[in-house]
Parts: C-alpha cells; structure tokens; sequence
C-alpha cells in the first residue's frame, strides 16, 4: 500500500461521499480541524473557476515581467514564480474583461452541501464568503520556493476566524501537488521556526515542533474536481508533493465565517 494510500485509509472517517450527511462533518470538524467533502460543486463551476484563476495568473505573470510588479507584503517578494494571487487581485485584472465571479462563488457555496456544512461547524444559520481573505494558489512541480512548510492560516491573520474551503481546480495528490494536512483541532498559535535559513519565516512551522506535540500520522488526500478540503484557521498544514508530480496545480481557497459572528481582516 503506498504512502498516501495508508494516510487516506487511516483518516476515512474525514472523507465524506456524494450524499453524506454533510452536516455531521461540521460537526466532526470540531474535533478534528477538517474534512473533505467529494463532489459538491459541478464541473461547470469549476471549469469556470479554473478560467478566470488561470487567466488571473497569466495577466500577474505579464505585469510582473513587463512592469516589475512584486505584490504582495504578506509573502516574500524574491519567490522566483509568483504563486500567489490575492482573489481580490485577481478581480481588479479580469473584471474589465466582464468576469465578475465573486456571485458566482457567493452562489455556488450556498447552493452546495459546503453550506450545510458550514452552518454545522459554526452552528449558525448563516455564513459567508470573506472575499478579502480568499487566495488563489498556483503550484508547479519546480517551484520548490512556493512549496509551503507546516503553517498555520491565523499566521497571517491573527484575529480572524474562518474555515478555509480548499478547491482544487484539477487532479491533485498524485500528478499535482495536495495538502498535508494534521488532524487535530488546536485553538493554540504555535511558535515559529528559529530557523534562519527558512524561506517562509513569517509563517512556518517546525516540523520537530509540530510531530512532538500531535504525532506524525497526517492526511494527505487524493483530490478531484469538485473535491473540497475544509479545515479552520488554526489547522496545522503545508503542501504536499508527490514524488512523481508532473502537472502544475491551480486552486482557490475560499474562505467563510459566521454571519453574526464576522471575522476581522
């Protein structure tokens, strides 16, 4: 049995098919610090994702090459790629093309089992959408200097609290880079690394620190289109690359928080 084929079967109690109760997986989410949700959003959708996130990435790559942008502060500015695009971005470039899908997200979620979900784990009747905190991701099989350490979100947004809905926009966990991710809910920020040679000081994790305190059995799941990942602010992750991982990954990290209770950025 391979590697990530153990850790999926180790953690199938967080991986929900089309048509589970969804709402037990809120409920499981609390405990754990995130779930998978298989098939909840329609191709359609994701094909419409995937355009305008890989449009996104081609005018940021034309503008950094063209005009020297670097963007953003909250990640290091001498990535060799620019794997990293505010969804906010995004928008400013492909709005004056007539793409506005921020509706679109907005409608999608809401129509989706995610929703349900969501009103679980925040036992609330309404959620939403963080437009501000959402991020688009692009992972290349060579671009080692975008491959996250362990981290936590609330590291670059210390006061906020959200679930993190994590869309991959292709295949991901064999072909393309995934998530490892540690399944143990924690309200705790842990310590940064000392080191002085990581390339992501500002968010990263020790992996000593993190396998001392929670073990070393973390989830590493096989993603399709239409897969979710759904994990809070404090669950502990970074990427995970497959050793044979050939195809570039591109994904949107849709973030969401309680209506009544909404979150500071």
């Amino acid at each position: 049995m391979s590697e990530v084929a153990a850790s999926n079967d180790l953690f199938s109690y967080l991986d929900f098919a089309p048509g589970a109760d969804v709402r037990e997986a809120g409920e499981i989410m609390r405990g754990t610090g995130v779930c998978v949700l298989r098939s909840v959003f329609p191709p359609e959708f994701i094909d419409y994702l995937k355009f305008c996130v890989s449009m996104g990435f081609d005018l940021a790559d034309a503008r950094s090459k063209f005009f020297g942008y670097t963007g953003l502060n909250q990640f290091r500015a001498d990535f060799v790629e620019r794997d990293f695009v505010l969804y906010r971005e995004i928008l400013e470039m492909i709005a004056p093309l007539g793409f506005h899908p921020h509706g679109v997200i907005e409608a999608a979620v809401k129509a989706s089992p995610v929703y349900h979900a969501m009103q679980a784990y925040f036992q609330t009747s309404e959620c939403d959408t963080v437009q501000q905190l959402m991020v688009a991701r692009r992972q290349r099989p060579k671009a080692r200097t975008s491959v996250l350490p362990f981290h936590q979100d609330v590291a670059n947004y210390v006061h906020a609290s959200f679930v993190n809905l994590w869309v991959p926009l292709i295949a991901c966990g064999q072909d393309a880079a995934s998530l490892e991710l540690v399944p143990v809910a924690t309200d705790e920020l842990l310590s940064l690394t000392s080191r002085s040679d990581s390339l992501h000081p500002t968010v990263e994790v020790d992996e000593e620190t993190v396998f001392s305190r929670f073990g070393s059995e973390c989830y590493r799941p096989v993603l399709a289109p239409g897969d979710v990942v759904l994990f809070n602010q404090h669950t502990i992750h970074r990427t995970y690359m497959p050793p044979a991982a050939s195809q570039t990954r591109l994904s949107i990290e849709i973030r969401m928080c309680d209506h009544f209770n909404p979150t500071p950025y």
